[in-house]
């Protein structure tokens, strides 16, 4: 493994199973991604929460994050139209540096061309297909794929997960892992459990 440094995230920060668990009871809303990423340098944020995001929301969430957080944002390919598109190069524009990305999913066959050449102004761009219809583009990476030098892996947790289980994942991430000197771990699911992305942010400054 030659990665430096793996970020740990989630695919969202406004999850309902968080309030009074993760979230304090008492934390406003409005005051979650604060919260959220003074644990954690990464989040996915879903096409829902960004598509109909104002300049001024998107400002918002600058002021509200940490120096070095980062946003990757997700995008169906299905959804990738001119408009979806400009709102993107907008997001782009705006969080500059914090600006981590676009992962498209879920991959269904080859990007058509006009799809891909929206995204060229996008980069970096990621590909959820695990490594079969993109080849110009980086594949991300999940458990018992075939992916090679990933930047990007997902985990997705189940009720009989424990961290010995998210530690392999982890091990098998930063085994097919290239020269990048940062990768990213994105938990998925409702309500992932925050403790567990926690915790594994502990297994990994072990494991490097």
């Amino acid at each position: 493994m030659t990665v430096k440094n793996i970020q740990i995230g989630a695919f969202g920060w406004q999850h309902s199973g968080w309030v009074d668990t993760y979230y304090p009871d008492d934390l406003p809303e409005d005051w979650q991604l604060d919260f959220y990423s003074h644990h954690f340098a990464i989040v996915l944020v879903p096409e829902s929460e960004w598509l109909q995001a104002s300049e001024d929301e998107i400002e918002q969430w600058l002021e509200d994050v940490n120096d070095g957080f980062e946003f990757l944002f997700a995008v169906n390919q299905s959804s990738i139209t001119e408009v979806v598109t400009k709102q993107l190069s907008v997001i782009k524009h705006k969080l500059a540096q914090n600006f981590a990305g676009i992962v498209v999913t879920p991959m269904q066959g080859n990007l058509e061309e006009s799809d891909a050449n929206r995204l060229k102004a996008l980069t970096p761009v990621y590909i959820d297909d695990a490594g079969s219809s993109a080849d110009e583009y980086t594949s991300c990476w999940r458990k018992e794929s075939l992916v090679k030098n990933a930047e990007i892996g997902f985990i997705t947790l189940k009720d009989t997960d424990t961290l010995r289980d998210v530690r392999a994942s982890i091990e098998a991430f930063l085994e097919q892992s290239g020269d990048q000197q940062t990768a990213y771990m994105i938990f998925e699911g409702d309500s992932p459990s925050a403790k567990t992305m926690q915790d594994t942010q502990v297994v990994i400054q072990m494991l490097m």
